[in-house]
Formats: structure tokens, sequence, C-alpha cells
């Protein structure tokens, strides 16, 4: 996913912080599966959290290892990086969080410096034409074992991605027959 963060003050503010609240967690989900790996962005700042950590922070994609590979994300981003924000300047932080069994829900905590303090804003997302946040969410795969990848039977419903046959991405497969 994309955050985008905005500088909103004359004076200026500085990003020196940002973790991930977990709200809650549980088994993984097992109804439909979306399989396709995160696109890199190029440009952008590559971020991820590990929901499985006691304290997830924000660390740094590892951008020679692939999705799901050990040491995918690499050391605390904000332990060596700060993000100062002029007024109306952008930043787009390219995300990824990833746990190896559960279901979690989740928000953004961002740390920012601001008029000589710090202050923590939290951020959801906002469904179109609700003015409320709402939690992130995400889930294992629920047909891992012991670290391996088993079949995908588990699952009621699969869609592949798979731009070569549909521009939208996602085809249906079935999870009973499907090999990667």
């Amino acid at each position: 996913m994309k955050l985008i963060v905005t500088g909103q003050r004359q004076a200026g503010v500085a990003i020196i912080d940002m973790r991930a609240k977990i709200d809650h967690c549980g088994a993984p989900l097992i109804g439909a599966l979306l399989y396709g790996p995160p696109e890199g962005e190029q440009g952008n700042t590559q971020i991820g959290f590990d929901l499985d950590d006691s304290v997830p922070v924000a660390r740094q994609v590892n951008s020679d290892k692939s999705f799901g590979d050990r040491d995918y994300l690499g050391r605390d981003y904000f332990k060596t990086n700060t993000t100062p924000l002029a007024l109306g300047q952008d930043e787009v932080f390219s995300i990824v969080a990833t746990t190896r069994s559960r279901y979690c829900v989740w928000y953004i905590d961002l740390g920012v410096f601001v008029d000589g303090h710090r202050q923590d804003i939290t951020i959801g997302y906002k469904p179109e034409g609700n003015q409320g946040q709402k939690p992130f969410e995400v889930t294992a795969r629920a047909d891992l074992r012991n670290g391996e990848k088993g079949s995908f039977s588990i699952y009621r419903e699969l869609y592949v991605l798979d731009r070569r046959h549909d521009p939208a991405g996602f085809v249906p497969a079935d999870p009973r027959t499907y090999a990667p």
C-alpha cells in the first residue's frame, strides 16, 4: 500500500518514527485468497512491518530480497533516518506488513517532531464515503505448515495475479488444483 504524508505546517515537521499499532490478532483467514507478491515501488521509501515482532517498527525493505525471504525486512528505518517535510511537501512510503501465522488488525502510529515536541498520529484508511478511519488488516497464508508452502485447498476461493490474461490483474483459479 502507499502512504502519502504531506507537510501542513509553515515551519515544517519531521517524521521521526513509525510503528504498527496492533489492535488484535487471531487465526489466519481462510475464505478467499488473492495470490500475488507485492510489486516494488522505485523512487518511494520502501518500508515494512513484521507484525510478529513484539515492537513492530518500520523496517527498511531489502531490495535485493524477495517478499517472504529471510531478511526481506532489514533494520529499523527511523533509527538512522528522519524525514523532514516543508509546507506542502509530500513523502510517499510504500508499505508492506507481514505475519507468519496470524490475521492482524492494525493501524500505523506516525511519530512527528512539530513545534519543538513529539506528536503521535494514528493512521488507518478511509473507505469511500465514510468519514471515519478503519484499521488495516493482513493475514498469513493459512496453508503454511512449518514455514513451507502447502496446497491452496484450504481456501474456498483463489484469485491469482496474472496481468497477461486480465488487465485488472487477478483471475480465478481452482484452489484444489492450482500449483504456482
